[in-house]
């Protein structure tokens, strides 16, 4: 995914592209892992993180934003207490430019615990974007 933030970055202005690198870089920052932050005690996933993050970039990748967005979506009906599907759908909107949406899914994955660090850095340039954009 974060390929494809740059190549989008290209195409907007100065000040859009110092943000667009800001939101990659976070975005980047330890988005290979795969840690499940959720308590032992909860249910398992009914679905392999690593399959459906490689799905979801592939979907990206060919800008099938709508596709990714419905698999995401079913995903989170069958699992509406998993952090990290709310992550990913997150960055999905971001790279899609629905920064409003992604902030609410950011929002959501910390509030069900998903990796606390990785949310705040999301929450925080995805809010820096919508403010650049505002003025």
């Amino acid at each position: 995914m974060a390929a494809l933030f740059i190549i989008s970055c290209k195409a907007m202005n100065s000040k859009n592209t110092i943000v667009g690198f800001l939101i990659l870089f976070s975005w980047s920052c330890g988005d290979s892992s795969l840690r499940n932050s959720q308590d032992k005690s909860e249910k398992r996933p009914t679905y392999d993180r690593k399959t459906i993050r490689k799905k979801i970039n592939q979907l990206v990748e060919a800008k099938n934003f709508q596709q990714a967005t419905h698999l995401l979506d079913s995903l989170i009906l069958n699992n509406p207490k998993d952090g990290y599907l709310f992550y990913l759908k997150g960055n999905t909107e971001g790279v899609n430019t629905q920064y409003e949406a992604a902030l609410k899914d950011f929002k959501t994955a910390e509030s069900l615990n998903y990796d606390k660090d990785k949310c705040e850095r999301m929450i925080k340039a995805t809010q820096i974007v919508i403010d650049v954009q505002i003025k």
